[in-house]
């Protein structure tokens, strides 16, 4: 049982990896080894995957359960973003200026990156109002950019790729690349938050148990 839960992992793992490929480089990872599949396919497979693992790691006591759960999950998710469109957009772009400030300009002053990400309407002219230090404004706290940033990096190492492969792809942290892996973030923070949740709750459920309380207990003596 516990090699069926181990190769569930396995294609779990693979049909994310793809999925999320084919939203950062929008490409298949399977394309370059010959074999053509949709989306579609790919989360079937997965699908499939989980239901045999799941009830494999029910037979075995439900070991191994939650990470075929959020396996599944994760390239739910990840089917669903590519469907729907998933895309920066809102206050994400504020978050999203840290990143790009700090990483190709080494500094917090946001002029340049709110031009470069597209944010030059009327409404957004407040923002080039200079504060005390000279530069751009801005209302929004670093923490997303800083739980972004490894996705941030691995859309950069993308980005290059498809640029040195003659892709028409901006490496300069605006491009598609960045913007989609900051995308994946956000649903991978999320099912983090829920496994967190999950442990938090079964760790108060354990602590409650009569078997591990000793108030009230009658004295041997």
């Amino acid at each position: 049982m516990g090699v069926v839960v181990h190769l569930t992992r396995v294609v779990l793992a693979a049909a994310t990896l793809d999925l999320a490929a084919r939203q950062v480089a929008r490409q298949s990872m399977w394309r370059a080894a010959g074999v053509e599949a949709d989306a579609g396919t790919v989360l079937a497979v997965a699908l499939v995957a989980a239901i045999v693992g799941g009830g494999a790691a029910w037979r075995r006591g439900r070991r191994g359960m939650v990470s075929v759960v959020l396996g599944l999950a994760f390239a739910a998710g990840l089917f669903a973003q590519l469907n729907l469109g998933a895309r920066l957009q809102s206050d994400g772009f504020y978050y999203f200026s840290y990143l790009r400030s700090l990483w190709f300009d080494g500094d917090v002053n946001f002029t340049n990156d709110y031009q470069m990400l597209g944010l030059t309407a009327a409404q957004h002219q407040f923002l080039y109002t200079p504060t005390r230090t000279g530069h751009a404004q801005t209302a929004w706290a670093i923490g997303p950019a800083v739980a972004w940033s490894p996705f941030f990096a691995a859309g950069h190492v993308v980005a290059k790729g498809l640029r040195a492969q003659g892709r028409d792809v901006a490496v300069d942290g605006t491009s598609y690349p960045y913007r989609q892996a900051v995308c994946i973030a956000g649903l991978f923070y999320g099912l983090l938050g829920a496994w967190c949740c999950w442990r938090l709750a079964r760790w108060r459920s354990s602590a409650r148990s009569p078997s591990r309380m000793s108030v009230g207990r009658p004295s041997s003596r």
